[in-house]
């Protein structure tokens, strides 16, 4: 990325020069892209085999969701990391570049990894853990990665700022149950639950947008 794409004044120019970034060391450091759909294929293919059918088919899609998270959260991380080791912070904090502009191309980059990552999982499931095939809980996911990408990138950011090596679904879980709760419901045909997903959305998009830092 050349020193003089970033400088310039448009924020959509200066948002995809910095997803080509993100793209190229997804491409690169293929482990952070690959392992989520090791472990979601893995959980899966054990699940299938571990658990009784009537376990399977009644909670099949709660257990989607856990393994999801523990499965996307993991790259926003690792993201955040390579923005620290290789110095492309500092050099952000030196450009014209403003803050509200990385944390939009890194939300974009991350959800695209969370929607790759779902949807090859939401396969896993349906094939190996007896998972319904269901349009409403596909659209549950996608919808409620909104607010679940938000948090993960602010959170990243922070935990790397501050040298914490600690798995950020730890401090995060306890924020996503609400999403999980709709999107169960919603998955279900319980249309009022999709209020809960979007107002956990838009909640922590703005909130995590304001919060954003990059700065020590």
């Amino acid at each position: 990325m050349s020193e003089n794409s970033l400088r310039k004044p448009n924020p959509l120019s200066q948002i995809l020069q910095l997803l080509k970034k993100d793209f190229l060391f997804i491409t690169r450091e293929k482990y952070s892209f690959f392992v989520p759909f090791i472990f979601g294929f893995s959980s899966a293919v054990f699940l299938s085999f571990g658990l009784p059918y009537e376990v399977l088919s009644s909670h099949s899609y709660s257990i989607f969701w856990i393994v999801l998270l523990f499965s996307s959260v993991f790259p926003a991380q690792e993201l955040m990391k390579y923005e620290e080791r290789e110095e492309v912070i500092l050099g952000i904090l030196n450009s014209p570049v403003r803050k509200e502009v990385f944390f939009i191309s890194k939300f974009f980059a991350v959800f695209f990894i969370f929607i790759s990552v779902g949807t090859a999982l939401f396969l896993f499931f349906v094939f190996f853990a007896n998972m319904n095939l269901s349009l409403y809980a596909f659209l549950s996911f996608v919808l409620g990665g909104i607010g679940i990408v938000s948090l993960s990138v602010v959170f990243s950011s922070f935990f790397v700022k501050e040298n914490i090596n600690i798995p950020i679904l730890i401090f995060l879980f306890p924020f996503f149950i609400p999403v999980i709760v709709g999107a169960i419901s919603f998955s279900d045909g319980a249309f009022s639950s999709l209020k809960i997903i979007l107002g956990f959305d838009l909640t922590n998009f703005f909130l995590s947008l304001a919060l954003f830092d990059l700065e020590r």
